[in-house]
């Protein structure tokens, strides 16, 4: 972080440079320190979206509304399985009235219950947790969907990022 703050900090006012920078910070460190790749990762991308306003809601059903975790307690309450896409989670009842409607259905992943619980534990807490092999499988498609969702989208960050390019060009000619 030697460099932090030699560009002039452009923002859009709504703090998601801040959040993505601190992120990113973090991550780095959590890597130097000798943290596994995969959840610094995870994490990351959760609070970048987060940031740019792309996290879909992670605790109700995005058609009924319904909450898909109990709230027993952190990370501890009971789950049922959801169907994971870059819109938001869908419970097992209003995918079962799709399918029949012929509707298409959203790309996505099912998740089942220990891996949304995790899910929902590391976008809130932004800490690790550990998960079964078939979990951490299904961690990944998802976050595959949520970035390439994303992807799809214009970023609010993007045109603070090519403020702080320009600047740096006029800089560098001005030197």
């Amino acid at each position: 972080r030697p460099t932090a703050g030699m560009l002039p900090e452009f923002d859009s006012g709504s703090g998601a440079n801040a959040l993505i920078y601190d992120s990113l910070a973090i991550a780095s460190d959590v890597l130097a320190a000798g943290a596994p790749a995969g959840p610094a990762l995870l994490i990351y991308t959760l609070r970048a979206l987060q940031a740019e306003g792309l996290l879909p809601p992670l605790d109700v059903c995005s058609e009924c509304e319904k909450p898909l975790l109990s709230q027993r307690g952190a990370g501890n309450g009971a789950a049922q399985p959801a169907w994971f896409t870059a819109e938001g989670l869908l419970c097992r009842t209003c995918m079962q009235q799709a399918a029949p409607q012929q509707q298409p259905v959203a790309r996505g992943v099912w998740l089942a219950p220990d891996a949304y619980r995790a899910l929902a534990y590391i976008a809130g807490s932004g800490k690790s947790v550990e998960t079964s092999r078939a979990a951490a499988q299904q961690l990944a498609r998802a976050l595959v969907i949520l970035v390439q969702g994303a992807l799809e989208r214009d970023l609010r960050t993007l045109p603070a990022a090519a403020g702080a390019i320009l600047a740096s060009a006029q800089k560098v000619r001005a030197a």
